[in-house]
């Protein structure tokens, strides 16, 4: 039986289990770059809202919302720049590893981790996203329409959550990743 993360290959050549197993990381790499690359750019942008932000962080003024905006953007950049280095690192460790030991490296309980430990960072820094994009537009838009934005939003995340949560358990409890039929 092969685990989520087990690449697995058949003789000495590199099938298309192991491509696919590698896939994850290069896919992740692109949107984490381009999520770096949204908040580099609120970051460094002229505009006025991205202004008041840095010259809350500035004074210090920790009672407004736009520090508070700044400082989680600030944590998203730092967060979304970890989970490069490891989404790069899981990426190159994980695909030097030979199919002859996959089975013993990848299932060890530290391979079990780096394996998942991109994947959790990921979410984390999309976490990390929705809370600066959401505290940014609940000061940029009038009360009754903030409230509204972030609660909308806060619900959508909240279902997604809930939803794949339930998915991946009725997977993991129904032992559906292995090849047998379930019933």
């Amino acid at each position: 039986r092969c685990h989520v993360f087990c690449l697995r290959v058949r003789g000495s050549t590199w099938n298309r289990e192991t491509r696919g197993s590698l896939t994850r990381f290069a896919s992740n790499m692109v949107f984490m770059s381009l999520l770096l690359g949204a908040a580099l750019a609120t970051l460094f942008s002229p505009s006025k809202p991205a202004q008041m932000f840095r010259e809350a962080l500035a004074e210090n003024r920790y009672r407004t919302i736009y520090f508070w905006a700044g400082i989680f953007l600030c944590i998203s950049i730092g967060m979304t720049l970890s989970t490069l280095l490891a989404n790069f690192t899981a990426w190159a460790i994980i695909g030097a590893v030979h199919s002859a030991n996959s089975h013993a490296v990848l299932r060890s309980s530290i391979g079990l981790y780096a394996a998942q430990l991109p994947a959790r960072m990921v979410v984390l820094s999309i976490y990390c996203f929705v809370i600066w994009v959401v505290l940014f537009l609940f000061e940029l838009l009038p009360v009754p329409w903030s409230f509204i934005v972030v609660l909308f939003t806060f619900a959508l995340v909240m279902h997604i959550v809930v939803v794949y949560s339930a998915f991946g358990r009725l997977v993991m409890f129904n032992k559906a990743m292995r090849k047998d039929a379930i019933f």
